[in-house]
């Protein structure tokens, strides 16, 4: 009951939610440098085997906690949205396009989530900031980490297909191309993870801007 509380309070919520997003940036960072390395050793002559072995069974396991990561992520980053969508609404914000639930548990619901993704995150800017979701006025902060979104989720829709790159195979030089390609989709999905820290927090300070007692809105143009 003591966690599901403390998990309850923004405050807390929003800094855990940034550690999980740095601990994903630089566990990406690591993984891209590990596979670097092996890809480098490649190119030795001898081929040192079982030094190769040793990078790739090491950016194996990084890819290992970096999935299991990402769920913890994955199931933070959708409490804070319905938390977050709560507190806008008991600070007095409206025009919401979905119910808090929604604009949550919607990101689990295919094709159905690239619209919620959009939809719902805007929303619950645009109330956070002026108050009111209907609000005309849109920074460029949505689309923006939207489109890294996209782009992000095409990178980790790529990445399976080559896994291969995990094994040692007879091709060094298909091996080295598996590597550069598995790098650039690590590296694609970094200013995502950056936008989404960097919304997230954003969100948070206005909501926090909405909650104090001498705050007053200004009025709509």
């Amino acid at each position: 009951m003591r966690i599901t509380h403390t998990f309850r309070n923004m405050t807390v919520l929003t800094p855990v939610l940034q550690l999980l997003l740095g601990l994903m940036v630089i566990r990406s960072v690591a993984e891209a440098f590990i596979w670097g390395n092996a890809w480098r050793l490649m190119d030795a002559n001898p081929l040192p085997m079982e030094r190769v072995k040793a990078q790739m069974e090491l950016a194996k396991t990084l890819a290992m906690v970096g999935n299991g990561l990402y769920a913890v992520f994955a199931a933070m980053f959708l409490w804070w949205v319905f938390r977050a969508n709560q507190r806008a609404r008991k600070l007095g914000c409206q025009g919401f396009g979905f119910s808090a639930k929604l604009a949550s548990l919607g990101f689990l619901i295919p094709f159905f989530n690239y619209w919620v993704a959009y939809k719902g995150m805007r929303d619950l800017r645009q109330a956070s900031q002026y108050g009111d979701a209907y609000d005309d006025r849109m920074p460029p902060s949505v689309w923006v980490w939207y489109l890294l979104l996209l782009i992000a989720h095409v990178a980790m829709l790529g990445e399976p297909f080559f896994l291969p790159a995990y094994e040692i195979t007879p091709s060094v030089g298909e091996m080295q191309e598996d590597i550069v390609i598995l790098v650039i989709l690590l590296m694609i999905k970094l200013p995502c993870y950056i936008a989404t820290m960097v919304l997230a927090w954003k969100i948070h300070r206005w909501q926090q801007k909405l909650a104090r007692p001498d705050f007053a809105r200004a009025p709509q143009a």
